[in-house]
């Protein structure tokens, strides 16, 4: 089965990892350590018990991303590029809000920026409330922007009990992108099951002072990770063995 992507017109767009996919494992290592070193090399904008950080509200953090976001068509973006680093804070701080954020993301799913709707609908598939359902169905049949509609798909998943309705199957069957297809079925192969509170939290506890941990041509930090399977693999027993790549790879993470 396919693993969660974005569409191709839009390469330069994180989607979340869904369990129901399989790949084999030595995939499942690589595409999951790119996610880890990802959410441990970015955080919110403020660190649990971080002092003197100010308070930001929801439609703060979202100018923050309009400002600081710059889309690209590229599939690969610069190495010095900090655009990830704006969207990983900018999720990161309205999952720290959580309910009090979902108002303003509903809102955002009107904006006339499609990459601002897109990260509404995105930063909704993490926070999974169901008073945002009803509009992203909107998002979902209508939105002209892919992105919009593939996050869209992902949010309803998350909120939990999504069953195939008129709707999914009218876009699984006749939407134009295969992405947005392919991630109605992702969704409704949760079988119904919201979003694990695990990945909030992950998103929820990110610490800023640790953004950049990895760099490129140094020594990336350790990491653990289990396989498809369940079996623990550690980078520091690869040291001195084999070559491990990790791939950053904005469709996966």
């Amino acid at each position: 089965m396919p693993r969660p992507s974005v569409p191709a017109d839009r390469p330069d767009l994180p989607c979340p990892t869904r369990r129901s996919l399989t790949m084999n494992a030595r995939s499942r290592i690589l595409a999951s350590g790119a996610l880890l070193v990802v959410l441990t090399i970015a955080g919110p904008s403020a660190a649990p018990g971080q002092e003197g950080a100010p308070a930001v509200d929801a439609a703060g953090f979202v100018e923050r991303f309009r400002l600081g976001w710059t889309a690209t068509k590229e599939h690969m973006r610069p190495a010095d590029d900090a655009g990830w680093k704006v969207r990983m804070e900018t999720l990161g701080g309205l999952v720290r809000l959580g309910d009090a954020a979902v108002p303003t993301l509903i809102r955002a799913l009107d904006d006339p920026e499609p990459d601002v709707r897109v990260l509404a609908a995105q930063a909704l598939s993490y926070l999974a409330d169901g008073r945002a359902a009803d509009r992203l169905r909107r998002t979902l049949a209508e939105d002209g922007d892919a992105a919009a509609r593939l996050y869209a798909a992902d949010a309803l998943g998350a909120i939990g009990g999504l069953r195939p309705s008129p709707l999914l199957e009218k876009v699984e069957a006749e939407d134009a992108n295969r992405d947005v297809r392919a991630h109605v079925r992702f969704a409704l192969e949760r079988d119904g099951k919201p979003l694990d509170d695990e990945v909030r939290s992950s998103l929820r506890t990110l610490d800023p002072r640790k953004l950049d941990a990895a760099r490129v041509g140094e020594r990336a930090p350790d990491f653990t990770l289990d396989d498809a399977l369940g079996k623990a693999y550690r980078l520091a027993d690869f040291r001195g063995k084999q070559a491990v790549v990790l791939v950053f790879i904005y469709g996966d993470t």
